[in-house]
C-alpha cells in the first residue's frame, strides 16, 4: 500500500511539472523577435475574418489579408495571408484592420505571428508602438519614431 502511495504521489508531481511547463508563453527579447522572424514588414490589414485552421502546433481562429508597404527582413509577396488568434489561451495574436510592423513566422506554409502579441505593432501617424528605451522590461512600450525604429531593426539584421 504504501508502494502505491508513493507512485501515486510521483506520477502526480510529473504530472504537475508537465501541465505548468505548457501553461507559460514564451516572449523573446527585442533583439531575439528580430533575429528570429522570417519575415518583418509594415503592413496595412485589410481583411480580418474567422477560421478554423490546424497547422503543426496550434489550431487558428482568424484569416488575415494584408498588403505589404515596406520589407525590412525576408521575401513576402505584395499580398499575404497570416494567421493569428492561437488556441492557445496564455498568449495569441490578435490582429485588426489598419498599419501595422509585423513579425513573421513560419508554422508548416501558414504566416504567423513570431512572438505572440509582440508580433504585432501599431503604428500611429508616423510613430510605432516599440519597446522603451529605459524600460526594465520587455513589456513596457511606448510609441517612437517609425524611422528610428526601422533603422534599429535594419541594423540589428546587419549583425
Amino acid at each position: 500500500m504504501i508502494r502505491l502511495i508513493k507512485m501515486f504521489i510521483i506520477i502526480l508531481t510529473l504530472l504537475t511539472f508537465q501541465i505548468t511547463s505548457y501553461a507559460k508563453a514564451y516572449f523573446a527579447s527585442k533583439v531575439e523577435m528580430i533575429k528570429k522572424a522570417d519575415i518583418i514588414a509594415i503592413v496595412d490589414i485589410i481583411n480580418v475574418e474567422n477560421t478554423e485552421t490546424k497547422s503543426e502546433h496550434w489550431t487558428y481562429g482568424q484569416k488575415v489579408t494584408a498588403k505589404v508597404d515596406e520589407i525590412l527582413k525576408g521575401k513576402p509577396s505584395k499580398d499575404i495571408t497570416i494567421y493569428g488568434k492561437e488556441d492557445f489561451i496564455c498568449a495569441q495574436c490578435l490582429f485588426k484592420n489598419g498599419k501595422f510592423l509585423l513579425f513573421l513566422k513560419y508554422d508548416k506554409n501558414l504566416l504567423v505571428g513570431s512572438n505572440w502579441s509582440f508580433s504585432i505593432r501599431p503604428i500611429k501617424d508616423k510613430s510605432v508602438e516599440w519597446y522603451k528605451k529605459d524600460g526594465k522590461s520587455i513589456f513596457e512600450l511606448e510609441y517612437v519614431p517609425l524611422d528610428n525604429v526601422v533603422q534599429e531593426i535594419k541594423s540589428k539584421i546587419k549583425e
